[in-house]
This record gives structure tokens, C-alpha cells and sequence, in this order.
């Protein structure tokens, strides 16, 4: 398998019934399927990135479209920005619904613009702290929470008694030392 696609969601993914047309059973997203503005690059990822960034994306979506019931279903992006992860789960799950949870407006005007443009109906934008959001949900998601938000996350899924995938950023450089 591609680097970057967890083996585990390798070996599930090939069986799974929730697996959309849209993604591969290694979990790999079919980007010409979905609307461009679902692209990590229509979200200001610079193109030498934007490859890495999707794989990235690929792995989290392979295993949160696992872990969301093939029924109608509520996902929480934490500290969602500008939507790098949460559209194009919208765009995959068309029975779910997910929410972009984030502090900063700018970030959140990106994602409704992107899911606008992407004509997504199944999408909500919540703008605030993670404390805050007291919605109840089936799967919470977070990509690079910065600080002790994935912490935050985890007990905000662990509290609604739901599933969650969390990647946390980083938290320092590695040096050539």
C-alpha cells in the first residue's frame, strides 16, 4: 500500500459495506470524482504540497467513512478551518451530515465558500471552542489540532460516546542533530 494509508484500513477497507464509490478499497479518494473545490489545493495548500496533503486526507477519510453508520449520521470536524477534511467527507457521505467546528471566522468564510461552490447541502459550520459545541454527534474527526485541542477532541467524543479519528500536529521540528 501507498505510504500514508494505514494497513488496518487497508485490510477493512476492501470489505467494508460502507465504502463509497468514490474511494478504493485501499481507502484512496477518486479527487476527479468530486467537485474541485473539494481538492486540498481549493483550500490554499500549495501545490508542492497538495499531493501529501490529499494522501494525508485519504487516510483519515478511509477511516472515518468506516467508522460512519451507512445510516443518516452526524460528523464533527474539530478545528475544521477552511474544511480540508470535513467537505470532501461531505462529498463522499451524502447521508451524513458533518460539521466544521472552528475559532476562526476566516477559516470557517473559506469552508462556505468551497461548500457552496461544491453545492454540498449536507454541511454546517460552527464557529467557536470545542468546549462549546454540545451537539450531539456519531463520529468526531480532527487534523492537525493544535495544542491540547486534540485532547479536547478526544474527551468531547469520549463524552458524547462517539467514534473518533484524531491526528494531531505537531508539536515540534526535528532537527538534523
Amino acid at each position: 500500500p501507498r505510504v500514508g494509508v494505514p494497513m488496518a484500513a487497508t485490510a477493512t477497507a476492501a470489505t467494508a459495506s460502507t465504502a463509497t464509490p468514490d474511494t478504493t478499497a485501499a481507502g484512496e479518494v477518486d479527487w476527479a470524482s468530486l467537485h474541485p473545490a473539494l481538492h486540498p489545493s481549493s483550500a490554499g495548500v500549495p501545490a508542492s504540497r497538495a499531493e501529501r496533503k490529499a494522501w494525508q486526507l485519504e487516510s483519515l477519510i478511509s477511516m472515518a467513512t468506516l467508522l460512519a453508520p451507512p445510516r443518516p449520521c452526524h460528523l464533527v470536524d474539530f478545528a475544521g478551518g477552511t474544511g480540508v477534511l470535513g467537505l470532501p467527507l461531505a462529498g463522499l457521505l451524502p447521508h451524513a451530515t458533518i460539521t466544521i467546528v472552528e475559532l476562526k471566522a476566516r477559516s470557517l468564510d473559506i469552508a462556505r465558500r468551497r461548500a457552496a461552490e461544491a453545492s454540498l447541502t449536507n454541511v454546517r459550520f460552527y464557529l467557536g471552542d470545542i468546549c462549546a459545541f454540545d451537539q450531539p454527534f456519531d463520529v468526531g474527526l480532527a487534523l492537525h489540532a493544535c495544542g491540547t485541542a486534540s485532547d479536547l477532541v478526544m474527551q468531547a467524543c469520549v463524552a458524547a460516546r462517539a467514534r473518533f479519528v484524531v491526528c494531531p500536529c505537531c508539536t515540534g521540528k526535528l532537527s538534523a542533530e
